[in-house]
């Protein structure tokens, strides 16, 4: 049986990454909305996040919804929406970590 610890939300918790592919597909943007993290009692924690791919259209910036992760690692103890998003942006940098 795994124990939450703790669960933190945050609505406003978004950073835009260039030059990412989604699926094999080159995008230009996109950008990663990270919805909350839960820890155990392991300090194992897991992201829940969404990808967006971001593209201008007549000049305003539209967002199309790709999909939704979980992204685990290993919580050391600070601030848990910054260690999730970490996460999440080293692995797009190097998904092999």
């Amino acid at each position: 049986m795994v124990v939450v610890l703790f669960f933190k939300r945050d609505n406003n918790m978004k950073t835009v990454v260039e030059n990412q592919s989604f699926k094999g597909l080159p995008l230009a943007k996109v950008e990663i909305h990270l919805i909350n993290v839960t820890v155990n009692e392991n300090n194992i924690a897991k992201t829940y996040h969404k990808v967006s791919n971001v593209r201008l259209v007549d000049g305003v910036e539209m967002y199309e919804f790709l999909a939704s992760y979980n992204h685990p690692f290993e919580y050391q103890g600070g601030n848990i929406m910054q260690e999730g998003m970490n996460a999440v942006l080293t692995y797009l940098a190097d998904p092999t970590t």
